[in-house]
């Protein structure tokens, strides 16, 4: 099962998406943040397998937050969202660590589920290689 954590400061930007998340991967488990401080407590009460986050939070920023979470947690997916797609935000993300970056004024839910989809069969498929390695 795929856990996805939600952090977004926009009570109805969060909510649309994660019902557009449910009705396409019914079994995902995603919950939800407002602000950066919450979604730390939430990575380490659960650790989810990727994180949606907004570039601009109250207190700390999503990039703020990407750089904490791939520093103690790598692994772990982070796509940073925004409505404002500009190539200089773009670049921050990419040195901030993310893994993905959507514009919300163009967001296609296929094009989410696309990637979640190819990075979880990835890295199911480098967990059975490397089971296969022992």
């Amino acid at each position: 099962m795929l856990n996805v954590l939600l952090v977004e400061d926009s009570t109805l930007f969060r909510k649309t998406f994660k019902d557009a998340l449910h009705r396409r991967f019914p079994s995902v488990l995603i919950e939800e943040a407002a602000n950066a401080e919450e979604a730390l407590e939430e990575v380490t009460r659960w650790l989810p397998d990727v994180l949606f986050a907004d570039v601009r939070l109250p207190g700390k920023s999503g990039l703020e937050l990407t750089k904490i979470i791939k520093k103690r947690y790598p692994e772990m997916i982070v796509v940073i969202l925004t409505h404002h797609d500009l190539p200089e935000y773009r670049e921050a993300a990419d040195k901030a660590g993310a893994d993905g970056f959507i514009s919300k004024g163009s967001l296609d839910l296929s094009e989410v589920a696309a990637f979640l989809v190819s990075t979880f069969s990835h890295r199911e498929k480098g967990s059975t290689d490397d089971a296969t390695k022992t």
